[in-house]
């Protein structure tokens, strides 16, 4: 494996607890302790996603959001520090860029980090422009409660309360917003039985319910769930991150169908579900086959699209409308899944592409093979910004866009006393 991938996905998994209550088994255990098949579906899946493994502070992955910018249109270029950077070893920089808040000014927020009471916020999603849903911790990784935080006034409303039953093994994760209402997951034991619990609260307050509990159907496969979404019709739609198969649950209750058509694929961006695929860091040659969300399906009109992958490339992981991978001299690319507007990146991406993560990519900067700092890249304009952190003792918080349909222009991360708050929308 590539050290520089092995940096950014230690960064990653070191920090997971930033945005991941309570992750089942781990990120790493689904990694490296599956069997091969399970653990490189798991590979696939992590990777696909890994965004929600890095995103500071979010507990929603990383593929799309409404109304986001069309990264068909972009052509890509390379790494700059607030200007220009000519391509190096993957990394490698001589100057660090200009902070984020100076060179998108329009897009960064800084908020307290702290609410009054001493209770850390911990942003998931945009409610709107101006206001963020946020959670809040009873300890280490367990939400006990979602608000809406107005970042104009710094007033806070209570949503909801966050119920843990008996038996939880993975506290509330993936919050998305839909229908006017907030929607997440647990997974808990019961004697010999797992359950994938589904819970909904109105976003304008009120009590939190049990939508659905679902077993996965597969033997040895864990319950943990994909980021899920709310269809237009007001049903959440839900997959399995090590089984195939998309299901639906009216948001009101109900019996859970799966979705005709999509027994192999994944929720991505409703009305679009993706084949996970297989594919290893490791291997000499990733068959399209194997790529991560190579066959995507629109559930709604049956429209499908097979990105392109050619002979050699390794580690290819695609979103709604790019991909990243490299190539078998380990060069890293960027590309539109039709192969059109291929670039290099003289960087090693964070990120699996989604809608905005389809137009920026987080990386870390080093000096001597040693990690500097993080920074946050704008493949249509080349342009760079400084995250802000530095290396601690844990090593290198790596921020990154949230997860599911409403998570991903969010970019939230802790800096000292203050919380940095970035908008990918607003970056033109």
């Amino acid at each position: 494996m590539n050290d520089d991938l092995e940096a950014n996905l230690r960064s990653a998994l070191g920090h997971a607890s930033e945005r991941a209550p309570h992750a089942p088994s781990s990120l790493s255990a689904h990694i490296v302790t599956r069997s091969r098949r399970r653990g490189a579906r798991a590979r696939a899946l992590a990777a696909a996603v890994a965004v929600a493994v890095v995103a500071g502070g979010l507990a929603v992955v990383v593929r799309g959001a409404a109304n986001g910018p069309d990264p068909t249109a972009a052509d890509p270029t390379a790494v700059s520090s607030a200007g220009t950077a000519e391509p190096r070893l993957p990394g490698e920089v001589s100057e660090v860029p200009d902070p984020v808040e100076k060179v998108w000014p329009q897009a960064v927020r800084k908020i307290p980090a702290l609410l009054p009471d001493g209770r850390e916020l911990r942003p998931h999603a945009f409610i709107d422009d101006h206001t963020l849903l946020t959670g809040t911790w009873s300890s280490l990784e367990k939400s006990d409660a979602l608000y809406a935080y107005d970042m104009d006034s710094a007033k806070i409303r209570k949503i909801t309360d966050i119920p843990t039953p008996k038996g939880t093994v993975t506290f509330a994760f993936d919050f998305t917003i839909g229908a006017g209402q907030v929607v997440w997951w647990t997974t808990r034991d019961i004697g010999d039985e797992k359950l994938a619990d589904l819970w909904a609260a109105p976003l304008a307050g009120g009590q939190a319910r049990l939508v659905a509990s679902h077993r996965n159907g597969e033997e040895g496969a864990d319950e943990a769930l994909d980021p899920p979404a709310v269809t237009g019709d007001g049903r959440i739609a839900f997959s399995f991150r090590e089984s195939d198969g998309v299901f639906t649950v009216p948001l009101g209750g109900g019996a859970v169908k799966p979705v005709a058509g999509a027994e192999r694929h994944h929720v991505m961006r409703w009305p679009w579900v993706g084949t996970a695929g297989m594919f290893d860091f490791l291997e000499e040659t990733t068959p399209a086959e194997l790529t991560a969300l190579a066959e995507l399906l629109n559930v709604e009109t049956g429209e499908k699209r097979t990105a392109v992958v050619n002979p050699g490339e390794l580690g290819v992981q695609c979103g709604l409308t790019a991909c990243i991978g490299r190539k078998a001299d380990h060069r890293f690319f960027h590309r539109l899944r039709d192969g059109s507007q291929e670039k290099e990146l003289p960087f090693v991406p964070a990120h699996a592409p989604g809608d905005f993560v389809g137009r920026f990519q987080s990386s870390t900067y080093r000096k001597e093979r040693k990690s500097e700092g993080a920074f946050l890249h704008d493949l249509v304009t080349g342009r760079s910004g400084d995250f802000g952190v530095r290396p601690g003792k844990n090593g290198l918080q790596m921020p990154g866009p949230g997860a599911g349909m409403s998570g991903e222009r969010l970019i939230s991360y802790r800096l000292g006393d203050q919380r940095v708050v970035i908008d990918l929308s607003k970056i033109d």
